[in-house]
């Protein structure tokens, strides 16, 4: 155990600064009449790494240890509970405590919860039983080195990025089967199945490494690798389902919004650890960053935003904004987005705030707005604000989108009024196009408009008049979309070339995904919404149809992910420069494994054709020792030779009906 002593003069222990109001009602809420206290050390912890103090302060500290205690670990202790030895030369504490609490199960919360707390940013606190020290003071003086296990090399995470293709995961009935996607191939290639009896979901994670089973109600069980080896089981009681951060490496519990559970109704865990972060109470999702340093959400006129892997609050105290509304991360930087609603004399804002330093980076006034919606281009070059404002009359609304360039040294904005309905946004990802869905407010007929922002100003590139669509599925690559319409109804575009490739449908399709490189597309009927027709269709980008399976009390199919490439944008132009030597290298291993298949069937015919000639000259060699047998029953008359008869005809006549009649 080691105590980290500083100066008394760096310490800075301000109530305003280390308990916030929040705080305060925790332990209001919290405060309970304390049991009787236990004479056992198995009770006793040392709370060490603590700032070191005087006299003078010592009160002020042991209140702000007693108030933490409330807060993180939801036990209530007095100050009386809580000892500091004083080194009697410096007048000061040594920066280590010994705090008795009531009961073994308070002792395991403040383990869980008190350990590795940031008090502030020169402590964090480092808890251990008092028990802990004896332990150590009973150390032989002889060293026994320690049992190393063997070692056991860990599963690659990316052992599937080595095939050229892709893999999806389907659920239907108790089953789950993932599958290798092989275009050329009539039936894709089973890699696993499971059985599972419990209800139960399934996700992929971020970039595909690992793949969660969720047990409704018990758990989520993490798999990955080659052999999908268990990574950790991660038990949240009533879980309902999970998300994964935005680079994998922490994972969100949360529970159904019917559990009565509210003060753990979000969990975070370490995925690679398999431990327990922190939970929360129900509230807002949490938004992630990109990078996951940090993750937030959103309550009345608040953002409270938290660090990992501690899960503390950033500087102790949220950001607090009158009147926001709704908030999102970039993409691609610690910078968030926020709209704040305007009040009747006041306009609305946009705002965009710098994470960790608070610092705003700009700001946009907004007025006369009824609502107003953010989106982000996937690069975080652009950012879009939908905004619903009401005309000077306050009659009617009118829709206008303004997309603010957030390249450039400064900030410039391109306008783009509708005149009629706007129904869908959708940016195009890595790329600069943009679709909007517009018509008639409650017309099923509308209009699908493409957009392009160019270097000095915004292009209108086309217009697609008078269909049923209702959604824009991009290709993750850019250049190419789905336009979903009513009752299943598919047009394949390409929006680099403005012309649409294909039409098709998928009558009462539930979802469209697509695959992580752009090339094919799989759209299904889940059970859940449709009792009928389930099962996939997957097809290319230009709407060709590669396989079409129907499966009953089929659910769901996603396909695996892909990581970010490692490639740099000079190596990547690199090999668009030179696509035609790798398509044709690709092209020859196509061939080679379709004459691979061909050459498969040819084989399994004359396999077939061999298979049937021996079974005839074993039935004609059989029926040729049965000969003389076929003779006896039939006494003596060998009627093998199918020339050897007499045709005889003969004629029979019936009267079928007889009437009479009387003529005059």
């Amino acid at each position: 155990f080691f105590s980290f002593q500083m100066a008394e003069d760096d310490i800075v222990i301000d109530d305003s600064q280390l308990v916030n109001d929040t705080i305060k009602e925790l332990e209001k809420k919290l405060r309970k009449e304390p049991g009787p206290m236990s004479t056992s050390l198995d009770t006793v912890i040392v709370v060490d790494c603590l700032p070191v103090v005087g006299t003078d302060k010592l009160e002020k500290l042991k209140n702000v240890l007693k108030r933490t205690f409330g807060a993180c670990a939801e036990i209530q202790i007095e100050t009386s509970a809580i000892s500091m030895p004083m080194d009697q030369k410096t007048k000061k504490t040594f920066g280590y405590a010994f705090v008795e609490l009531n009961s073994l199960d308070e002792v395991s919360r403040a383990l869980t919860k008190m350990n590795e707390y940031k008090l502030d940013k020169r402590h964090i606190l480092i808890v251990n039983r008092f028990s802990e020290f004896e332990r150590m003071d009973n150390v032989s003086e002889d060293y026994v080195p320690p049992n190393v296990p063997d070692y056991k090399p860990k599963d690659n995470l990316k052992w599937w990025l080595s095939d050229r293709r892709e893999q999806y995961a389907i659920m239907y009935a108790k089953e789950t089967e993932i599958y290798w996607h092989e275009p050329i191939k009539p039936q894709p290639e089973l890699i696993i199945k499971k059985t599972v009896n419990e209800p139960y979901l399934f996700q992929w994670s971020t970039f595909g490494s690992y793949f969660a089973l969720v047990i409704r109600g018990h758990r989520v069980i993490l798999r990955a690798g080659g052999k999908w080896s268990l990574v950790h089981n991660y038990d949240h009681h009533g879980v309902d389902n999970v998300i994964f951060s935005s680079t994998e490496k922490y994972l969100t519990t949360f529970l159904s919004e019917k559990a009565s559970n509210d003060k753990e109704f979000f969990t975070i865990w370490d995925i690679e650890s398999g431990k327990k972060l922190r939970s929360f109470s129900k509230g807002a999702f949490f938004k992630w960053s990109h990078d996951d340093k940090y993750f937030a959400r959103m309550s009345e006129n608040k953002i409270s935003i938290y660090e990992t892997p501690s899960c503390a609050l950033l500087e102790k105290k949220s950001l607090a904004i009158p009147n926001v509304v709704d908030f999102e991360w970039s993409p691609v930087k610690n910078v968030i987005a926020i709209f704040i609603a305007g009040q009747t004399n006041t306009p609305s804002f946009l705002s965009l705030i710098e994470v960790p330093s608070r610092r705003e980076l700009y700001r946009k006034s907004l007025f006369s707005v009824e609502s107003c919606t953010m989106t982000w281009q996937s690069e975080g070059k652009y950012l879009c604000l939908q905004v619903n404002r009401y005309t000077k009359s306050k009659k009617a609304i009118v829709t206008s989108f303004e997309i603010f360039n957030l390249e450039a040294k400064i900030v410039t904005t391109e306008i783009l009024l509708m005149k009629d309905t706007v129904k869908l946004f959708a940016w195009e990802p890595n790329g600069s196009r943009f679709g909007v869905i517009h018509g008639e407010a409650d017309s099923p007929i509308v209009n699908v408009s493409f957009y392009q922002i160019g270097k000095k100003k915004l292009e209108h590139k086309n217009t697609l008049e008078k269909r049923a669509a209702q959604r824009l599925f991009w290709s993750p690559r850019g250049s190419y979309l789905v336009i979903g319409g009513k009752n299943g109804s598919l047009e394949f575009y390409n929006a680099a070339m403005n012309e649409t490739m294909s039409e098709s449908d998928h009558y009462m399709v539930s979802a469209l995904k697509w695959d992580p490189t752009g090339r094919y597309v799989c759209t299904y009927v889940s059970a859940w919404k449709m009792q009928l027709e389930n099962g996939y269709v997957i097809r290319t980008f230009k709407g060709d149809v590669v396989h079409k399976v129907l499966k009953d009390q089929f659910y769901d199919f996603q396909w695996r992910p892909r990581p970010p490439t490692l490639l740099t944008k000079e190596k990547e132009a690199a090999i668009r420069k030179n696509l035609k030597v790798y398509a044709a290298k690709y092209k020859e291993e196509d061939a080679g494994l379709l004459g691979v298949i061909v050459n498969a069937k040819y084989k399994e015919k004359q396999r077939l054709l061999q298979e049937y000639a021996e079974r005839m000259k074993q039935y004609k060699e059989n029926y040729a020792a049965q000969r003389d047998e076929r003779a006896r029953l039939r006494d003596g008359v060998y009627s093998d030779d199918e020339s050897d008869f007499v045709e005889v005809e003969s004629f029979e006549e019936r009267v079928v009906d007889e009437q009479e009649e009387e003529i005059n």
